[in-house]
Formats: structure tokens, C-alpha cells, sequence
């Protein structure tokens, strides 16, 4: 009887593990979670913040050639805040001026509620097509 009850108690020296091991688990599921997220969020703004670039580039060249009304920096603003990003910098090239480089930001949020915790940037330039056949030698 005596070694029936030393068999049964000989476990309390454990008693307890499972619980901490699983708590652990739990804790390194979470991070790998969040870390998730933070990539995630990250990959998300610096998709957004190319193609506002892209976009905001393209418009402010089509008003440098005079294909739409208004002035290309101010077109490109309207491009940027259009696709949620923030202008930066905005500067015309080329000749007549028909070359916009254009720099945007975008914050990064894990989450939408949160605050962002960085900004991700992009920047585009955008103007006609080289013409070789103009040059005269």
C-alpha cells in the first residue's frame, strides 16, 4: 500500500510543469503572431507608398504636357492624397519641365487604430518617352 501511494505522489516534483510550458507556447504564438503583423503592415504600406508615387508621377506629368488642367505639383498632391499618402517632394526636369520626380510617405500601423509606429516612403518620376528620332547628329 505503501509503495501504491509513493507511485501516485512521485509526480508532485512536476506538478506544475505542463502549466508553464504551455503558457510559454502561448507567449511565443502570440509574438510570432505580432511579428506577423508588423511585416505584414510594413510589406502593405511600401505597396501603397510605390504605387501612390507611381500614380502621383504620372498625373503631375500628364499636367506638365498639358494633357490635364492645373499645376503638376498640385495635381500630384491631389494624386497622393487621393491614394493616402503624403507628398514629400516634388521637383519638375527635362527642358520644358515635363519631367516630374515625385516623393511620398505613408504611415505604417500594425493595426488601423493604433498609432503608426514608422512611414514607409516611395518615389517616381514620370515625363514623355525618350525621342531619339528628334536628336540631329
Amino acid at each position: 500500500m505503501k509503495e501504491l501511494y509513493k507511485a501516485q505522489n512521485s509526480k508532485g516534483a512536476q506538478a506544475g510543469n505542463g502549466t508553464v510550458l504551455m503558457l510559454a507556447v502561448i507567449c511565443l504564438g502570440f509574438f510570432a503572431l505580432v511579428t506577423v503583423l508588423m511585416l505584414t503592415a510594413a510589406s502593405n504600406a511600401a505597396t501603397k507608398a510605390a504605387s501612390a508615387a507611381d500614380l502621383a508621377a504620372l498625373a503631375g506629368a500628364d499636367a506638365a504636357r498639358f494633357l490635364i488642367p492645373g499645376e503638376p505639383c498640385s495635381v500630384a498632391t491631389s494624386s497622393a492624397h487621393s491614394n493616402e499618402a503624403i507628398l514629400t517632394q516634388c521637383s519638375r526636369m527635362g527642358a520644358n519641365g515635363e519631367i516630374v520626380q515625385i516623393s511620398v510617405k505613408v504611415p505604417v500601423s500594425i493595426v488601423g487604430w493604433l498609432p503608426p509606429l514608422s512611414v514607409a516612403t516611395g518615389t517616381a518620376r514620370a515625363g514623355p518617352p525618350p525621342q531619339p528620332w528628334l536628336t540631329l547628329p
